[in-house]
């Protein structure tokens, strides 16, 4: 049963890593198509829900190596919490009582870590979205505009 947990978190967690990496590749090409589709364009207020957009997939990115960040020291202190639970950790060592004080400082670090990661990987998702819906308006806006701008032809 134990391994059955073990290799079930084990997929669970690369999954979640292959899920932040994807949205963090989606903002960075994000901003690349961005950049290329304005390289010859004039700053214009026009372009303000462009700049809202980009400001967003920057703040997904960093909500997503936050995440990363999180998961990484909620691993670290897991890894000491087993450290703990097995008498081997050098400061706790067998003694019962700083075990289990050991076991309650590491367990509510565990838990901030992974609340912490959650808040980043759930931001990280949001502001992508929500940066792709101002980056739609911006296009159909500038769309538009040009539409208005063209000559009528009969």
């Amino acid at each position: 049963m134990a391994n059955a947990q073990e290799l079930l978190f084990s997929r669970h967690q690369e999954a979640q890593e292959k899920y932040t990496y994807f949205l963090l590749a989606g903002v960075g090409a994000a901003i690349a198509l961005v950049v290329t589709q304005t390289q010859r364009d004039v700053l214009a207020w026009s372009q303000a829900p462009l700049g809202v957009a980009i400001a967003m997939w920057a703040l997904s990115f960093y909500c997503g190596c936050r995440q990363l960040r999180a998961v990484q020291s909620a691993l670290y202190v897991n890894l000491d919490l087993l450290k703990i639970e097995a008498g081997t950790h050098p400061m706790a060592g067998r003694d019962p009582q700083r075990m289990a004080v050991g076991h309650e400082v590491a367990t509510e670090f565990v838990t901030q870590h992974v609340d912490s990661a959650q808040r980043f990987g759930i931001w990280q998702f949001r502001l992508f979205v929500l940066a792709a819906i101002f980056y739609i308006g911006w296009h159909v806006y500038e769309m538009w505009t040009r539409a208005i701008a063209a000559p009528v032809s009969i």
